[in-house]
């Protein structure tokens, strides 16, 4: 990583440079990986070093947080080298017997601190050549912070001791810091976590099955973590110890299908992870437990995401979704975009929060989850997709079959209409690493996919397209155009097989049907219902129903493209309505205001 090897060669140049007058800071958020990077990176690289006569030198880290004067700090600083034979040997002898005697039996009580420290002091002892690592700078008392800074720069200066302070400086709002800083400090590195570097670590030593799992899986790891916007190391620690610990049970329920349950279940404890982390009181936290397939594609339709309504702006598609809903739809977008969802987790999501683990619970959870996946990759077309995407995974001879017969497919038009978008799309992805020859440039072979879209055969209207679409990481300009014309498709299908029912919902509204299941259909629905029937039928019906029909109308205005689609409907009906409330036979009444609602509805003249 080129932050750290930055890193890296910061500390080595200040540690190798002599007699220096300054200290160097590691900055970065908490949880960033400041102790981290400390213990595994720069303490072993720094004691690899050598001075005269081939000695080595000693990295001592002292943290910052409970030191409560200089004497405290003396303490730490000294004490340490009671422990040390040598420099007892060498250095305490020349106090005598009863002088080392009391000071080792007196080292760590509060009360003999002082004196202890005192005669630490003015002990002939050499820390030159100790590089001292003081941490948690931000948690100090902030009473004696000017203190603590200033003794640790006489050290610098009279012994010219190497210094590197670790911190977080947007925690830091001590009056005076900022200055004091600029005078001690030359180098300030900022620090980000090395996930990959992170994920090695966790895995040394561990069970060959479960550290070869996370090695595959540790680029998958990182876009995650990245997706989430979430650089707190301890999170992913706890959720690898997490993954390490129901590895087995996740091993031995998963199933033998050909999609790995463990991938799934590690992006499940990924995502539980993060969220359960990242506040105290999340209590959001629990809704996670209503994602399923068909409430995703719920969302994705409710916020008309397909590219054939890409003009319904931001503000429109909030309009339509609770907090709640945004929650989870964020939760999609951070997590699950580019994969089906095959369940979720009770018993994983308790033993995040709780630490307590219903093992029974989780080995049923896994087995349904092997079952939904089974399920999906069952059919030939579908093992197919798989091979495309899979390539890494797919023996050479197999994958040429698989090319020759996504194309011998194509041209007969045998796959379902949804399909070509995808299939297009893992062609070209191989074509674009060189070795996915189809025999087709890229135009040619749009042209081709394009075509078996228009002609193949069409089996009625797909209610969960969007849940195909969803793994199109990559995602090209001929794909998109290729996907839309699958849209526009499918939405004529879908107001074909809908246009009876819709029809015979408004010319009888006190019938009941649920409106709700119309009102982000992307054509014209009232192409064969006349203003006059429509109003005929609005006028007889129960004033709670006439509620009902506001509020879908309302629903459905909201976009732009529906009341573009509507556009000669709104208009005949709106002069139709403004003609019948001009009546003056029509009295006030709650039925009237109802008319008046709708005719704002119409008019756009109503406030969201």
């Amino acid at each position: 990583m080129e932050i750290m090897n930055h890193i890296d060669n910061v500390i080595l140049d200040y540690v190798k440079a002599p007699d220096t007058d300054y200290a160097i800071m590691i900055d970065g958020q908490w949880g960033a990986g400041k102790s981290f990077y400390w213990r595994h990176t720069a303490k072993p690289m720094i004691e690899a070093l050598t001075f005269a006569d081939n000695e080595h030198y000693k990295a001592v880290k002292i943290s910052l947080f409970g030191i409560q004067s200089i004497d405290d700090l003396k303490v730490e600083i000294y004490a340490p080298f009671l422990a040390d034979k040598n420099v007892k040997k060498k250095k305490w002898t020349e106090l005598g017997g009863h002088a080392l005697s009391f000071i080792a039996k007196k080292i760590g009580l509060q009360d003999n601190k002082k004196v202890l420290a005192s005669v630490m002091s003015v002990l002939p002892i050499n820390i030159k050549h100790r590089v001292f690592c003081f941490d948690d700078l931000e948690r100090l008392n902030p009473n004696i912070m000017m203190d603590v800074l200033g003794y640790i720069n006489s050290l610098i200066e009279e012994h010219h001791i190497k210094v590197i302070l670790i911190c977080n400086g947007d925690k830091n709002e001590v009056p005076g810091y900022a200055e004091y800083k600029e005078k001690l400090v030359r180098f300030t590195c900022k620090i980000e976590p090395d996930i990959s570097l992170i994920v090695r670590s966790s895995i040394e030593g561990k069970e060959k099955n479960y550290s070869d799992f996370i090695k595959t899986n540790s680029e998958s790891i990182g876009n995650v973590y990245k997706r989430a916007e979430c650089n707190n190391i301890r999170t992913l620690i706890f959720n690898l110890n997490i993954m390490e610990r129901i590895y087995p049970i996740v091993q031995a329920n998963m199933g033998k299908v050909e999609w790995n349950v463990r991938e799934y279940v590690l992006l499940l404890t990924m995502a539980y992870s993060i969220e359960s982390r990242k506040k105290a009181d999340n209590s959001q936290i629990d809704l996670f437990l209503n994602l399923s397939q068909s409430w995703v594609n719920h969302i994705s339709f409710i916020e008309n995401l397909s590219v054939s309504h890409s003009s319904w702006n931001e503000d429109k598609k909030q309009k339509g979704l609770s907090e709640d809903e945004k929650y989870l739809r964020d939760i999609r977008n951070r997590y699950f975009k580019n994969t089906f969802i095959y369940g979720v987790s009770k018993s994983l999501l308790e033993y995040i929060q709780t630490g307590k683990l219903d093992e029974g619970m989780l080995k049923n959870e896994v087995s349904n989850m092997a079952i939904e996946a089974q399920h999906y990759f069952q059919t030939d077309d579908q093992k197919l997709m798989l091979k495309l995407g899979n390539f890494w995974d797919v023996d050479d001879n197999e994958m040429e079959k698989a090319i020759t017969d996504v194309i011998d497919g194509t041209k007969q038009m045998r796959f379902p209409m949804a399909y070509y978008p995808n299939y297009f799309l893992r062609l070209q992805r191989l074509q674009k690493f060189g070795f996915g020859e189809t025999g087709y440039s890229v135009p040619e072979l749009k042209k081709l996919f394009l075509k078996a879209i228009e002609e193949c055969p069409k089996n009625g209207y797909v209610e969960q397209l969007n849940g195909i679409y969803q793994n199109t990481d990559g995602a090209t300009s001929e794909f998109s155009e290729l996907a839309e014309k699958v849209y526009d498709i499918n939405n004529s299908m879908r107001n074909e097989e809908h246009g009876d029912a819709f029809k015979e919902a408004i010319l009888h509204l006190d019938a009941g049907a649920d409106l709700k299941q119309f009102w982000n259909l992307p054509v014209n629905i009232f192409s064969e219902i006349s203003a006059k029937d429509f109003l005929d039928s609005f006028i007889s019906c129960h004033n709670s129903r006439k509620r009902d029909v506001n509020d879908f109308m309302e629903k459905r205005y909201e976009c732009q493209s529906h009341r573009d689609h509507d556009s000669a409907f709104i208009s005949e009906l709106t002069k139709t309505m403004d003609a019948y409330l001009s009546d003056r036979n029509v009295k006030p009444s709650p039925s009237r205001k109802y008319c008046e609602h709708l005719l704002k509805v119409l008019k756009n003249e109503t406030t969201a």
